[in-house]
């Protein structure tokens, strides 16, 4: 396990390493949970001026965790609140451009580029050109609850690899909309071939999800609440896939 969680370090400080002076001054990506709070740590190692962003709604988990980890790394972080009238405007937006990319706009489809879209806005309004993005480990270091009764734990990542692809797709087309270029640490091909390398006691052991990912948040130094929290889908942590609900019940209702 020591040998594995070095190999990531090491990976993903050359990844860090390869953007190079490319970008100066980046935003990322923040949920408070294990997976952007990783890519925040290293970001700020390598852009002290990195500031992280982070969707909140009244309903909305993640604030106390971003908070936390914030105040840990002596961040200031950007919260954004979006109002009812700027979720329908992003819903409007949104559905027709999922739809004509072949992308069925569906609640998670829907939520998920509405969230996005709502922090991609604020951060090109605020002059930034790029975005670090900890989109990967769910599927790559076996974060969801149905790995655990996978016959073949890897056979089950390489199957869902395709849905790593309409993640991007998706964001890209909202990038798009506003300049913004997005970067994907852990979707680096060699953090995906590092990932389908490991034995699976190194993704699921003992009944915790992402065991390399969480011990190599310790090897950061990264607080236990965050390194412990259980995984939570950014649409509902973030409280917009019941707004977004909400939304299509009234259209529907009309």
């Amino acid at each position: 396990m020591e040998k594995d969680l070095l190999r990531l370090d090491a990976l993903l400080k050359l990844i860090f390493t390869k953007y190079g002076t490319r970008i100066t001054q980046p935003a990322v990506l923040l949920s408070g949970g294990i997976d952007s709070s990783i890519i925040t740590v290293l970001a700020q190692h390598y852009y002290p001026q990195v500031t992280p962003y982070c969707l909140t709604t009244q309903n909305s988990q993640d604030r106390p965790f971003v908070d936390l980890l914030c105040q840990t790394l002596h961040l200031q972080p950007t919260y954004i609140t979006p109002t009812e009238d700027q979720i329908i405007k992003a819903v409007q937006i949104l559905k027709p451009l999922l739809n004509e990319n072949n992308i069925p706009p569906n609640l998670t489809q829907l939520s998920l580029a509405v969230a996005t879209y709502l922090a991609l806005v604020k951060i090109a309004k605020n002059g930034y050109e790029d975005v670090f993005s900890g989109q990967g480990p769910d599927i790559l270091f076996a974060g969801y609850a149905r790995y655990r009764k996978a016959v073949s734990l890897n056979q089950a990542i390489i199957q869902d690899l395709p849905g790593l692809e309409i993640d991007q797709k998706r964001e890209a087309l909202i990038a798009n909309i506003f300049g913004l270029k997005l970067h994907y640490p852990y979707l680096d091909q060699r953090v995906i071939d590092f990932s389908l390398s490991l034995p699976p006691n190194s993704k699921i052991y003992n009944g915790v999800d992402k065991y390399l990912l969480r011990q190599y948040g310790k090897y950061l130094k990264l607080p236990q609440e965050i390194v412990n929290r259980p995984k939570k889908a950014f649409q509902h942590s973030t409280g917009i896939a019941k707004k977004v609900c909400a939304i299509q019940r009234v259209k529907m209702t009309r």
